[in-house]
């Protein structure tokens, strides 16, 4: 559908906008019930709204973000170190000093927006976890985007004859088993009763408590797990509106690598 006058595009958005706000979600991307956690993917409701305005409150206000300048500088030094420090490994062993650019830009934007929600950097280039964690990110994007027969004919999702669902489940499961660390090592802090100086966006998701009318009475690990490190493949264009790390992790590498 294309708008063509500014008067039907008010009227559109401003008195339809529901009706158009929700996107068809790839089977894949069910997997795990992914996108019933996904703020990206979700459909608009309840849900969707209480995690979009728990965001433009705690994360997405000027004030943080200006915040975080001496943040971004850290990990764009880091970044630099560790350029230096592969292409000197490469030559060392005889070769030609080349490096796997996107896995570090990878890397910088993950730490940068780790710092953002967790208030800690969450990989290192050097350790064999930032590897697979990099391996599988890519792997769960390129299912989410591959054509897949099931969502042009619903009755064959139960079968899933390209095994995509299947693959993603695997992927998604390792990726999880990664990235949930984060949060459980939050929450343990939490029952050992050690109370940080500044909350976070992790904290205020773990510490939300509904009013019983609108949206979710509590968060879930799951929820949490999804809706701050895996919130991935969708509304790339878009940094931060409506994904969380992993979609704002993959515009900036984009960006930066063109």
């Amino acid at each position: 559908m294309v708008v063509q006058s500014s008067k039907v595009a008010a009227e559109l958005f401003k008195n339809h906008d529901v009706r158009f706000a929700d996107r068809k979600v790839p089977d894949a991307l069910t997997a795990l019930h992914f996108n019933e956690s996904s703020m990206a993917r979700n459909t608009t409701g309840a849900y969707w709204r209480v995690l979009r305005r728990i965001s433009s409150m705690e994360f997405l206000a000027n004030k943080q973000m200006n915040e975080m300048t001496h943040v971004r500088r850290k990990c764009t030094d880091n970044m630099l170190q560790w350029i230096e420090e592969e292409a000197a490994a490469s030559r060392s062993a005889g070769g030609p000093g080349e490096v796997q650019l996107n896995r570090l830009i990878f890397l910088t934007m993950f730490n940068l927006l780790g710092n953002m929600m967790l208030s800690r950097d969450v990989m290192d280039a050097a350790s064999m976890e930032g590897k697979e964690f990099f391996q599988c990110f890519n792997k769960v994007a390129e299912l989410a985007e591959t054509p897949n027969m099931a969502d042009f004919l619903p009755f064959l999702k139960l079968l899933d004859p390209l095994n995509i669902k299947r693959t993603m489940v695997q992927t998604l499961r390792k990726t999880m088993k990664i990235s949930s660390r984060f949060v459980k090592e939050r929450i343990e802090e939490k029952k050992a009763g050690k109370v940080r100086a500044k909350k976070d966006f992790l904290d205020v998701l773990l510490e939300y408590e509904g009013d019983g009318k609108d949206g979710p009475h509590k968060f879930t690990v799951h929820n949490v797990n999804i809706a701050i490190l895996l919130d991935l493949p969708s509304g790339r264009s878009v940094i931060w509106r409506r994904d969380g790390v992993a979609s704002g992790r993959e515009c900036c590498c984009v960006r930066t690598d063109w």
